[in-house]
């Protein structure tokens, strides 16, 4: 599977609507936003399959890191390693 950039369409300003129709849709436009790391905090946005894939790709490493930072130092951060 080729890794692309996924191209994310603008949100076009609707006209004619209700003071609180469009009120309702500016705030879903902000929240989707957010959510898609366009505006705001980035450690707000959410995580995508892409991401996951790699992570998971890369497990290895990741359970070598966890088990030198984590389990060997018995700093049991996450409150499931240790017994």
């Amino acid at each position: 599977m080729a890794s692309r950039a996924t191209r994310i369409p603008s949100f076009a300003r609707l006209r004619g609507l209700p003071p609180d129709a469009q009120k309702t849709l500016d705030a879903i436009k902000q929240i989707i936003e957010t959510r898609e790391g366009l505006r705001g905090d980035p450690d707000d946005r959410f995580v995508t399959v892409r991401e996951l894939t790699s992570l998971l790709s890369n497990s290895e490493i990741i359970t070598k890191i966890i088990t030198t930072t984590v389990v060997e130092s018995g700093d049991d951060v996450f409150g499931f390693f240790m017994a």
